[in-house]
């Protein structure tokens, strides 16, 4: 489905979007702003993006909920 291969520049990666009804687009992105991943009612990570750099505090979680490690990425 995604055989085409696209290259992204630094910090930018590749994002599929659905396009019509058998469709999709494919893009460079860049992370910006607020950035949290979750799997599924638990949160494992909290950071900010600045132009597709990690910035300030990053907070990773435990499955239990308690922070694993936090790292300061200036």
């Amino acid at each position: 489905m995604h055989s085409e291969k696209i290259e992204c520049p630094d910090n930018a990666h590749v994002e599929y979007s659905p396009w019509g009804e058998r469709g999709w687009v494919k893009a460079c992105k860049k992370n910006h702003g607020k950035y949290s991943v979750w799997e599924g009612d638990i949160k494992k990570i909290d950071g900010q993006f600045f132009n597709g750099k990690k910035v300030g505090i990053w907070t990773f979680y435990n499955n239990d909920g308690s922070i694993s490690k936090t790292v300061n990425y200036d």
